[in-house]
């Protein structure tokens, strides 16, 4: 992250690094961190995806971001991030896409 920050790069590899720092300060408790890194690749995320109504990043992003809202027991929170993955995840990858699958079954009450 560092590195592409350093050189002002906004790239897919970008969003996919802060979403693994988020998912791993998640699962260490640090849910503030997680949230400023999930928020970090939403943003950088939504701007790759430009004019294009739906990205494989931000559904992925949106994905993580519903175990974020688990975590904090906000189960709303949880299912409007999941929705709106599954259909980023649907469009960009796919219905029967795995993780369009899983965010799909986390959409649901």
């Amino acid at each position: 992250i560092d590195f592409f920050d350093q050189r002002g790069m906004q790239v897919g590899p970008v969003v996919s690094a802060l979403r693994m720092r988020a998912d791993a300060h998640r699962h260490e408790g640090a849910l503030d961190a997680a949230a400023a890194d999930f928020e970090r690749a939403l943003v950088i995320a939504r701007k790759l995806q430009g004019d294009k109504p739906y990205s494989s990043h931000t559904g992925r992003v949106l994905a993580s971001m519903h175990e974020l809202h688990r975590a904090r027991d906000q189960p709303d929170e949880a299912r409007r991030a999941a929705a709106q993955a599954a259909e980023h995840l649907g469009r960009a990858l796919g219905p029967e896409h795995p993780d369009t699958r899983k965010a799909l079954a986390a959409a649901t009450p």
